[in-house]
């Protein structure tokens, strides 16, 4: 996961991941069901800002993992996906 690997090599990553500024962080592991790949399991990460309605929402698979390939299909398959732009 990038932020354990940020951690790992990076003290002042370390002191500010952990400084209350940053807001609560709050995790952990769910199964989905995806329409293209079926089901796959991801570990979430979510941080929520303090005083604020702001949350940031990261999903990652276990590295080396059939969810890990899951994860890089669905992506590319996205990526492949042309949504028509559309004006206010």
């Amino acid at each position: 996961m990038l932020i354990d690997e940020v951690m790992s090599n990076s003290e002042e990553f370390r002191e500010l991941w952990s400084t209350p500024a940053l807001g609560s962080r709050l995790g952990g592991h769910k199964r989905l069901r995806h329409p293209l790949v079926g089901e796959i399991g991801l570990d979430n990460d979510v941080l929520k800002l303090p005083d604020h309605d702001v949350r940031i929402v990261t999903y990652t698979a276990e590295p080396g993992s059939s969810d890990e390939q899951k994860l890089e299909y669905v992506r590319i398959a996205a990526a492949r996906t042309t949504l028509p732009l559309t004006s206010g």
